[in-house]
């Protein structure tokens, strides 16, 4: 027989394991007990996030919307970052700015404030 647990990192479903291969600690919460001697139970999201909190004796699912929108405003502002100093030689270059330049820094100052209001 086989028991399998969760670990909590602050009521976050930190880590599943088998009694196969670790023994509990204490605090560590039995959900499984059977045949299986590999637990298969996901903690993480394929973006590594957590999936699961633990609250009043429930498993709850972490809702990840802000996080994943925070993430990809992050990742656009990264992006513009790279290209706006070789678009700003450009300008400067050519000696006018162009729209592209100008584009990228408003696209810039509205991703920050969105950034800011979550």
């Amino acid at each position: 027989m086989y028991k399998h647990y969760l670990r909590l990192n602050q009521n976050i479903v930190d880590k599943a394991f088998s009694s196969a291969f670790e023994q509990p600690q204490e605090g560590d919460i039995l959900i499984y007990e059977g045949q299986e001697r590999h637990c298969q139970f996901q903690t993480h999201t394929a973006d590594f996030l957590p999936k699961y909190r633990y609250e009043s004796g429930e498993l709850l699912e972490i809702d990840h919307t802000q996080e994943r929108k925070r993430r990809a405003i992050m990742a656009e502002l990264s992006g513009l970052d790279a290209v706006l100093p070789r678009w700003a030689e450009d300008t400067i270059e050519k000696g006018k700015l162009h729209k592209k330049y100008i584009d990228a820094i408003a696209r810039k100052e509205a991703l920050r404030l969105e950034l800011k209001g979550l």
